[in-house]
Order: C-alpha cells, then sequence, then structure tokens
C-alpha cells in the first residue's frame, strides 16, 4: 500500500491472507464480477458489521482488482480534509481516479450528515458524467438507510448492495436489493454521445462470450437493449427483451423482474406507434404487479406510461389527471426532484398543446429548467430550452427562439454526438 494523501491510498500489490466468511460467499463473488467488468460509472453500497472484517474485504478485493488490472483507491472520510463536505470529495475523484479505478469510501457514517446526503441526491448526475469509476461505500445499516429514505435519486442509481453482516438485516425499511438482484438497478449509459454508445454495444457483445454469474451478465443484457433501444436499434432491443432476459425471470418466478421487463418491451411498442399493445401491458401485466407489491413508485412510473399514450392519442384531460393526481403527488411526497421536474414539464407539455402558453413558459423557467441546472444534465436543459424555444416561437418571437437554438440547443446536441 502506497500512501499518496493523508486519508488516501492507492493499491499497487502486497500479500494478503483475508477470507471471506461462508456465509457471504456468494455476495462477495457477484461483487467482485461486477466491480471487474468493463462499465462506466457505478455506485455500490456494502453494509458491513465492524471495521476488522470490512478491511479484510477491501484487502481481499484490491488483490482480485489487481488481477482485473483494475487501479483501487482508499478514501477514510473520518479525515479531515473531507470535513470541508461533498464538493471537496467530487473535485479529488474527478482530478485523481484514472477511467476504470474502484473506489472504497469508509468511515462514513459521520460524514453523511443532511448536506452531504443531500448533495449527493443533487450531485448523482454530474458524478455520472465525469467520473469513470466504481464508487464503494462502506456503511452501517443505518447510514444506507438514511441514504435510502433521503437520497431518492442517488439510490435509483445503486448499482448493487451487498450485506456482509452475520445477522439478517433488522432496520425496518424498504430493503435493497441483494446482491442476487442488483441488476435492476444499474445505472445506463444511454446519456452518453452516440458514438460511445455504440463503442460500449460492442465492449458488451465481446464480454458476453466470457463466463459470468447470471445475474451479472442480466445485467449486462440489460444495459445493451437500453443501448439499443436508445440508438433506436429496436429490434434488437426487443429480441434481448423476449428472448434472452424474459424467459430467465419466468423461470425464476420473479414477478417484479418480469413486470420491469414486460415494461421495456412495452416501451419498445409505444415507440413503434403500437398504442394498444403497449396500454395493454401496462394496465394488465404491470400495474397489478406493482399494486400488489406496494411499490408506489413503480406504480407512478406506470401510469406516468399510461398517460403517455392518452396523451398519444389527444386524450390531453385525461393524461393531465394522471399527471395532476396520481403520479405528481408520489413524487413529492418521495423527494425525487428530478421526477417531479420531469412531471411538471409533461404537464407544460399538455399545457402547450392546449394553447395556454404563459403557464407552460412559467414551469418550463421556473419549475423545471432550475432543477436541470442544478443537476447537472446537459440534455435535459438542452431539451427544456428547446421547448421554451417552441413557445416563443408560437408568439412570433422569432429572434429569440433562434438564438435558443443556435446558441443554447445546437452545441449541446453536437458535443453529445446527438
Amino acid at each position: 500500500m502506497t500512501s499518496v494523501d493523508n486519508g488516501i491510498s492507492s493499491f499497487t500489490g502486497h500479500p494478503v491472507t483475508p477470507f471471506v466468511e461462508p456465509q457471504h460467499q456468494e455476495e462477495w463473488q457477484v461483487l467482485i464480477k461486477a466491480l471487474s467488468y468493463r462499465t462506466r460509472f457505478q455506485l455500490f453500497f456494502a453494509v458491513v458489521r465492524d471495521g476488522l472484517y470490512r478491511d479484510r474485504l477491501i484487502d481481499l478485493c484490491e488483490q482480485a482488482m489487481l488481477v482485473a488490472d483494475r487501479q483501487v483507491f482508499r478514501v477514510d472520510l473520518s479525515q479531515p480534509q473531507w470535513s470541508a463536505g461533498f464538493e471537496s470529495l467530487e473535485n479529488w475523484l474527478q482530478e485523481n481516479v484514472p477511467a476504470g479505478s474502484v473506489v472504497h469510501l469508509f468511515n462514513a457514517d459521520d460524514w453523511f450528515n443532511p448536506i452531504n446526503i443531500a448533495a449527493l441526491n443533487i450531485r448523482r448526475n454530474a458524478l455520472a458524467e465525469h467520473i469513470d469509476a466504481r464508487l464503494l461505500w462502506w456503511l452501517s445499516s443505518t447510514a444506507v438507510e438514511q441514504i435510502a429514505r433521503n437520497a431518492p435519486d442517488a439510490w435509483s442509481w445503486r448499482a448493487g448492495v451487498f450485506d456482509f453482516r452475520s445477522k439478517a438485516p433488522s432496520v425496518d425499511v424498504e430493503q435493497p436489493p441483494s446482491a442476487s438482484e442488483f441488476w435492476r438497478e444499474l445505472p445506463k449509459n444511454t446519456s452518453l454521445d452516440k458514438q460511445a454508445r455504440n463503442e460500449r454495444i460492442n465492449e458488451l457483445i465481446a464480454i458476453d462470450k466470457n463466463e459470468m454469474h447470471e445475474s451479472v451478465r442480466l445485467s449486462l443484457l440489460d444495459e445493451r437493449a437500453d443501448l439499443l433501444q436508445s440508438i433506436g436499434d429496436w429490434d434488437a432491443a426487443l429480441t434481448i427483451r423476449q428472448n434472452e432476459e424474459l424467459p430467465v425471470y419466468e423461470k425464476l418466478g420473479d414477478v417484479r423482474a418480469i413486470a420491469i421487463t414486460k415494461g421495456k418491451i412495452a416501451d419498445i411498442m409505444q415507440s413503434r406507434g403500437q398504442l394498444d399493445a403497449a396500454l395493454a401491458i401496462r394496465q394488465n401485466e404491470q400495474l397489478p404487479v406493482y399494486e400488489k407489491l406496494g411499490d408506489v413508485r413503480a406504480i407512478a412510473i406506470t401510469k406516468g406510461k399510461i398517460a403517455d399514450i392518452m396523451q398519444s392519442r389527444g386524450q390531453l384531460y385525461a393524461a393531465f389527471a394522471i399527471r395532476q393526481n396520481e403520479e405528481l403527488p408520489v413524487y413529492e411526497k418521495l423527494g425525487d426532484v428530478r421526477a417531479i421536474a420531469i412531471t411538471k414539464g409533461q404537464i407544460a407539455d399538455i399545457m402547450q398543446s392546449r394553447g395556454q402558453l404563459d403557464a407552460a413558459l412559467a414551469i418550463r423557467q421556473n419549475e423545471e429548467l432550475p432543477v436541470y441546472e442544478k443537476l447537472g444534465d446537459v440534455r435535459e436543459i438542452a431539451i427544456t430550452k428547446g421547448k421554451i424555444a417552441d413557445i416563443m416561437q408560437s408568439r412570433g418571437q422569432l429572434e429569440a427562439a433562434l438564438a435558443i437554438r443556435q446558441n443554447e440547443q445546437l452545441p449541446v446536441y453536437e458535443k453529445l454526438g446527438d
């Protein structure tokens, strides 16, 4: 171990002989495989009972990552240099962590105060855009619970939650997915430019030829299908969903995974204009499952997709009612700032279609755009500014609309390769 900074170290290789306790072997193997495969930014959480066992596991992980040609860093967040808060950590990660690295962050329970939890929630998009690394947070169950409750945007991007305690979880919260089901929550790379997305697709095809844990393969298949969908290759995406993902989940009897995958099949149908087939899946095969599971977020998302279909058919009043009364209140209760902004934007779409331009513009400028700017989401900023330009164009403010198109939209899309 070579010291780089106070509270930071970079692994250069040393002989260690720690072991993983028998009850954690399967969890451990999935974690190591997930860290070893080439993906971009990911957030992992590991729940551990004590610092001694945690350090043994980190040592063993460093050995495995050395074999996988991954550079590994340790960040001790109890050190004074991190007392400045989340911004100092984010800056250090951007400036010092090479692409493909694994970063262990520990002694973070006290560091994750309400301010830093809120910062993680707000900055998750910027982290994903600028940091090409796996961040593995070693935390107590209490800290994980606080993040799950108070940082829903960041929590939704978790790539896996791994439990290395000896006893069963005792916290009364919505339990995070275990290692065997972590694939469901992997952040996707669909915000990358088109060339990078195609490169990643080819990379995933090559990786798929290797032996790997079934849950890891499912996560990589799911990512590939998402990327194919994002570049408009509907047939290839649909083939993966129907022939490779869905049969596995049906065999496992995993009702949630089946519903999620069928929803993604409905997304493809919806994009192709097969609205009746998509609506049937939403209403008959997705919504009843989520209602039975009591998953309020999934219910709201599915109802939003139903509203999308109604909006496409010109049923604006029905769509508006769902957005206003069944979607928005759920996201507000959950404190999901991104989902709130998206839903308000969709409400503004309806207002714009009805000719309520002042109301739509007020939402765009005051309730949508500031959120995306705070999140650092350049694509959504450009899209929202484009919709503001649409309103100006409808009003005859052509010079103002043109200025937005040329100076604030086009450069972003050119940079993204869209």
